[in-house]
């Protein structure tokens, strides 16, 4: 077994790799690779680590071990070589300055002789925690700027380099000044491999809006050649963007193509694209109730509505109930969510289904009943994110009895604090305004939420510290509605949300 695991080394540029990664054994067969590394060639063993990496497989020390058994970072390892086990082991979260240290050494004398593959390992290292010295990151970025220089770089080289650089949220600064560069220089927006592999992710570097602008008009203005495909990844970063990215004429230009592909894409797809148009109801269009009937239409069909994943149910739930369709196509809706309820045990659609139970009128009330109930089934399976999802669907709640408030707030909250060390700002925002718009004084809970908020307000990184306006804001109406919770607040509590000390 360990010798089959290190003939395949789970290389991922192995068309194989897939059906070994959905062998039922496939992680004995990992740890007993791992156990075997040292046998490996030193080609197969840097394979094997940046593959683990890719993975996210637990064999981080036996792999580390391997490699400096056979001296790799003492200088044998080639700049491929190098270069792949540099974002290998940042990608396996290795925590070993001294092994880095060893194989930047190996890599920055031989950096202008790094192809584009190893500029683009050593680019997704840098966007990878902990960050890079500046001595170790310039060195790379001017590499990489010396490369695109070329104005004979072709397409698929500007895609694998902005691939590297989106693919993990969080990239430093200067990253997004290269991505930025390089885009300007992106002469076919609609390459569909370019469109597909990396226009999803380019949320994950930091931006400028003009700059998302500038690509989303770039492919409007040429939207007639938008595959199905390319579409749905257009989709999914237009989902994550804000509003001041897009002008009305814009956002309606994105649109169109999705009017003329409806009866192309599936129904999950469909429902998952009107959901993210419904997070910027001011573009809204007549136009849109097309799209809305060609789901109705496919709903109708017993075959087409089984066949429907819940999640796109709960995105449709929210969507028409924001939307405000007639009732007849918002009672069909309901009608199949109530009849795929049973056994549904994920937070994420049930929060949906259950906030436009919130918004929709009160005739749904024994579907309201029934989703409450699998909420509460399954509170215990829940992660912090699942159930702040909840618990922010339950803000919105204005049609549900007081009791299953209170029933299920216990439920989430007593998860909540089980969760709690997994909290994000953002979620411990939601938390407090709920507790406080709802009215619910328990010290028992508010005393560890609120020494969550110290901590991660120290921790959190900056990127995560534009939640913090609104949790200061929820906290201050906390202390009006409860005094006495905040009558002994620690000296940090008062110095993060009240730097004068006025708190």
């Amino acid at each position: 077994m360990a010798n089959q695991a290190s003939k395949r080394n789970l290389s991922l540029d192995s068309p194989s790799s897939i059906d070994f990664a959905l062998q039922p054994n496939f992680l004995e067969l990992v740890h007993d690779a791992a156990a075997s590394a040292r046998d490996m060639s030193v080609q197969e063993l840097c394979d094997f680590v940046w593959a683990a990496g890719r993975l996210h497989l637990p064999v981080a020390t036996a792999l580390v071990e391997a490699v400096e058994s056979k001296q790799l970072t003492s200088g044998l390892a080639s700049l491929p070589q190098a270069c792949k086990l540099i974002c290998g082991f940042k990608l396996l979260k290795v925590r070993n300055p001294s092994l880095f240290l060893k194989l930047w050494h190996i890599v920055l004398p031989q950096l202008a002789r790094a192809d584009i593959t190893d500029l683009t390992f050593l680019l997704e290292s840098l966007c990878l925690p902990p960050p890079m010295q500046e001595d170790v990151a310039l060195p790379v970025l001017d590499a990489v700027s010396n490369a695109i220089a070329d104005s004979s770089l072709p397409l698929h080289d500007s895609t694998a380099i902005l691939e590297a650089c989106s693919r993990h949220w969080g990239a430093p600064r200067p990253i997004g000044e290269l991505v930025a560069r390089i885009l300007e220089r992106v002469q076919h927006p609609l390459d569909e491999d370019f469109l597909v592999r990396v226009v999803p992710h380019l949320k994950n570097v930091p931006l400028q809006p003009r700059t998302f602008h500038s690509l989303l008009r770039n492919i409007a203005d040429a939207r007639s050649a938008l595959s199905a495909r390319s579409l749905y990844a257009v989709w999914l970063l237009v989902g994550r963007l804000r509003s001041h990215v897009f002008d009305e004429q814009l956002f309606h230009d994105l649109v169109e193509p999705l009017l003329s592909a409806k009866d192309e894409l599936p129904t999950d797809v469909l429902a998952f694209i009107l959901f993210t148009i419904c997070k910027f109801p001011q573009f809204f269009s007549s136009r849109l109730r097309v799209l809305v009937e060609t789901i109705d239409a496919r709903l109708s069909q017993p075959s087409a509505a089984q066949h429907t994943s819940f999640e796109a149910l709960g995105f449709l739930a929210v969507s028409f109930a924001v939307m405000e369709v007639p009732e007849h196509i918002l009672a069909r809706l309901f009608s199949v969510v109530d009849a795929r309820l049973d056994g549904q045990t994920s937070a994420k659609p049930l929060s949906y289904v259950l906030q436009a139970l919130c918004i929709a009128k009160d005739h749904n009330r024994d579907i309201r009943r029934k989703v409450c109930q699998r909420i509460e089934a399954t509170v215990h399976q829940f992660s912090a994110r699942d159930v702040a999802r909840v618990v922010e669907a339950l803000r919105s709640t204005h049609n549900i009895d007081a009791f299953t408030i209170l029933v299920l707030s216990d439920s989430l909250f007593g998860r909540a604090l089980e969760t709690l060390a997994h909290a994000n700002l953002h979620m411990l925002g939601v938390y407090i305004a709920f507790l406080t718009e709802k009215k619910i004084r328990n010290p028992k809970i508010w005393n560890p939420i609120l020494g969550r908020v110290v901590i991660e307000s120290k921790a959190t990184h900056k990127i995560e510290f534009s939640a913090m306006p609104k949790v200061r804001t929820h906290l201050l109406s906390a202390r009006l509605l409860f005094p006495d919770l905040f009558r002994n607040a620690s000296n940090e509590l008062v110095d993060l949300f009240e730097p004068s000390g006025s708190f």
